[in-house]
């Protein structure tokens, strides 16, 4: 199941920030299954952990350019991070307790386990900065709109007094 809800979250609201690693020069690319590659050969766990912890590192620059700039918005939804990252996150704490063996003394049984440890801390760490992502998104000012378009209306009605009232010829 989480597999499948991988590829949701790489194919639908993490589309945009997959294409920022091929412009950095890095061939990411994933599959039907939510595997990530570079190029032909599937990433190992802390290489996927890597590539999903530098989404949670965009998204908190995309914060601080919030902060910052009142008029940027991201390209991303965020709603719908958060949501698929919950589903991965229940899916593979499910995982990690039940499909891999309990004798963790075992070298290949504890290298699974830990494997999916890391990829859970991950998607968890991503799912917060898409919840604070969120929180910063609700604390920006909705009256800027408002306030663009009421003076807009407000230009447009002296300048047509202007117009009907003469000190404009037309």
């Amino acid at each position: 199941m989480y597999h499948t809800k991988q590829r949701e979250l790489f194919a639908g609201p993490l589309q945009p920030k997959i294409h920022l690693f091929r412009d950095r020069g890095i061939p990411i690319r994933y599959d039907q299954d939510g595997y990530l590659f570079r190029g032909y050969y599937m990433l190992t766990a802390s290489e996927f952990c890597n590539v999903i912890d530098q989404f949670s590192f965009d998204f908190l620059k995309d914060i601080s350019r919030m902060r910052g700039d009142n008029l940027w918005r991201p390209t991303v939804d965020f709603r719908e991070v958060s949501e698929l990252c919950k589903q991965i996150l229940i899916s593979r704490l499910n995982a990690a307790h039940w499909s891999v063996e309990n004798d963790l003394m075992d070298d290949g049984n504890y290298h699974k386990w830990r494997a999916h440890v890391m990829v859970i801390i991950s998607f968890a760490a991503l799912m917060v900065v898409a919840e604070m992502t969120l929180k910063e998104l609700k604390k920006l000012p909705r009256h800027q709109i408002f306030v663009f378009l009421v003076l807009v209306a407000l230009s447009f009605v002296f300048i047509c007094s202007l117009i009907f009232s003469g000190l404009i010829p037309t």
